[in-house]
């Protein structure tokens, strides 16, 4: 079949300000030029023009009624935002690389997002790697796009907790703690280090053991603020001193694609404490409110005992 129409960097199709909607998109049979910012010769790229309005924040593009019919039955998308005029002076925007997969014939649904700053004319790539298989090994024959504009950024109030330092002390045997991930980030060069850039929302809980291991059961309910938004809790135990990233042990994780509760049963060491890391699941921004809820024996300090001497 023929390359797509917008295969090529110079026809790229310029989509409108206020959004909308495009049926019949393809990466089938799209071939890379020199200079175009993708790992292989053979991936399978198609470009856009986007110019944004008046506010700064977060893009949607909505991918659905996918046709698939490659040789491994699977398909990806990667949606990447630049700046420049030509492939040479290309200057990718915010280094985000997100992946829409899909792993058997069918419907293809899925939200993508880029982070885009007012007034601003970005070029958007969207590709099918072929991850060293070959020309159109991953590619998606047929789907309709659709890209609006979704909220400002930052669009409200960071958590008190967003950073691991911060975290909301649990108190007590049992009890459910009410939190939020909007507004919430990821501290540089410390949290975006440890997880990736993925993890774009996130905020923490901590509950100290006692002199004895301790069993902990946990559930989270969510409601979403966006779209197909659902939470993914991860546990960690640290001695807390000093408290930062490297001396995170990691536990065990849940995620929860649905609102019915799963409950996640952890056991902390002795004398640890234990850190609760709530984010968005899987690599779109999250933002959901939610109630953790959390049954274990009463968070006890962990004794320090110190010997010293005046004198020689």
């Amino acid at each position: 079949m023929p390359a797509p129409a917008n295969d090529n960097f110079a026809n790229r199709i310029t989509l409108a300000t206020g959004g909308g909607s495009r049926t019949g998109d393809s990466t089938r049979d799209a071939t890379v030029e020199v200079n175009e910012p993708v790992g292989s010769a053979t991936d399978s790229t198609i470009w856009f023009e986007l110019t944004t309005g008046a506010d700064a924040g977060v893009w949607y593009f909505h991918v659905s009624n996918a046709v698939l019919t490659t040789q491994f039955d699977l398909s990806y998308l990667a949606f990447r935002a630049y700046t420049g005029s030509t492939l040479a002076t290309l200057v990718q925007y915010g280094n985000q690389d997100l992946y829409s997969y899909q792993g058997f014939y069918g419907i293809l649904s899925r939200y993508h997002y880029l982070l885009l700053d007012a007034n601003t004319t970005y070029k958007i790539l969207v590709y099918s790697p072929d991850f060293g298989q070959g020309l159109n090994t991953y590619v998606v024959d047929s789907f309709d796009l659709d890209w609006y504009f979704g909220y400002v950024w930052p669009d409200s109030p960071i958590p008190a907790n967003d950073n691991l330092a911060n975290a909301i002390l649990l108190t007590g045997g049992t009890g459910t703690v009410s939190g939020t991930t909007a507004g919430s980030t990821v501290e540089t060069g410390a949290e975006f280090d440890y997880f990736g850039s993925y993890q774009g929302r996130s905020v923490w809980y901590k509950c100290p053991v006692g002199t004895s291991p301790a069993d902990f059961t946990l559930t989270i309910t969510a409601v979403p603020l966006d779209p197909t938004s659902y939470p993914y809790v991860e546990v960690y135990y640290s001695t807390g001193t000093p408290v930062d990233y490297n001396s995170l042990t990691y536990v065990d994780s849940m995620g929860q694609p649905t609102l019915t509760p799963n409950p996640l049963m952890v056991t902390i060491p002795a004398n640890k404490i234990m850190y609760i890391f709530v984010t968005g699941w899987d690599f779109d921004l999250k933002r959901y409110t939610f109630d953790l809820g959390y049954t274990g024996p009463p968070p006890f300090i962990p004794t320090i005992s110190m010997t010293w001497k005046h004198g020689d």
